[in-house]
C-alpha cells in the first residue's frame, strides 16, 4: 500500500485571526484528503506470469467518507492456492479451471452525524458488459455505542440476498458473510470503534484514543 497522511491545514491559534472568517475556519478544522494505492498481485511460478492482479486507489478524508475505484484481473486457466506458511501442503493444491476476469470496482462509505454509516460498492464485468455484483451496508450505533444495528444488501445476476444483525457491546460477534461484508466496505472509517459487529482491534471496547485526541477533548471541555 502506498499513501499519504497528510497532517491539519491550520491550528486552532491561526485560525482565530480576524482575516479568517467561520466558513474558512470551519473548512480549515475538516481533516485533509488523503490518497491510498493498493496492489495486489501473484505470480504463477508453474506458468511464468501473473496470475491476478488487483488494484484500489482510495480517496478518504478522516473518518468521514472515502471514495474508492480499482481493478480485478485473474488469468484464464487453473487457479493455484494462495501461498500459506502455516500448511505447506497448500502450495501444491490448484482449484479448477476458470476464465478470465476483468472487472472494474467503484465503491465507498459515508458517516453521517445521526449516528448512521452507509457503504456501497458496485461490480462491473468488462468482458461481458454487465454487473456481477452490487453491495450496499448500513450501520446505526446510538450515542453511547452500547449497541449497534445493521443492514445489508447484496445483488446477483440471478438472486438477492439482505439480513440485518444486531450488536451488544461486550457480548461478542459472530462471523458470518454479512459482518465481513460490512467489515470490508465500513473499516476505513469505523477502524478501532466501540460496539461493532465484527471481530476489530482492541476488542468490543474498541482501542483506546490516542494522547492527541485525548488532549484535544480535554481542551475543548476546558473552553466550554
Amino acid at each position: 500500500m502506498i499513501g499519504n497522511n497528510l497532517p491539519p491545514r491550520l491550528g486552532i491559534s491561526q485560525l482565530d485571526a480576524p482575516i479568517f472568517g467561520r466558513a474558512a475556519q470551519a473548512w480549515a478544522l475538516r481533516p485533509p484528503i488523503n490518497r491510498y494505492l493498493t496492489i495486489d498481485a501473484f505470480f504463477d511460478p508453474y506458468q511464468p506470469g501473473v496470475s491476478q492482479i488487483n488494484t484500489d486507489l482510495r480517496f478518504q478524508e478522516g473518518t468521514n467518507w472515502y471514495f474508492e475505484v480499482g481493478q480485478r484481473y485473474t488469468r484464464e486457466g487453473n487457479r493455484v492456492r494462495r501461498g500459506d506458511i502455516w500448511n505447506p501442503i497448500s502450495f501444491n493444491e490448484v482449484f479448477a479451471p476458470t476464465n478470465e476476469i476483468q472487472f472494474v470496482t467503484m465503491g465507498g462509505a459515508l458517516r453521517t452525524p445521526w449516528g448512521w454509516t452507509f457503504g456501497a460498492k458496485a461490480y462491473y464485468d468488462v468482458k461481458n458488459g454487465r454487473s456481477p455484483e452490487l453491495d450496499a451496508v448500513a450501520l446505526y450505533q446510538n450515542p453511547c455505542k452500547c449497541w449497534s444495528v445493521g443492514f445489508y444488501y447484496l445483488k446477483f445476476p440471478d438472486r438477492e440476498q439482505y439480513s440485518a444483525m444486531l450488536s451488544l457491546t461486550g457480548i461478542g460477534w459472530t462471523d458470518s458473510a454479512g459482518t465481513a461484508l460490512m467489515r470490508t466496505l465500513l473499516s476505513p472509517l469505523l477502524w478501532g470503534e466501540r460496539g461493532l459487529p465484527w471481530a476489530a482491534p482492541g476488542g468490543p471496547y474498541g482501542l483506546p484514543p490516542q494522547a492527541s485526541e485525548a488532549e484535544d477533548s480535554v481542551g475543548n471541555s476546558g473552553r466550554r
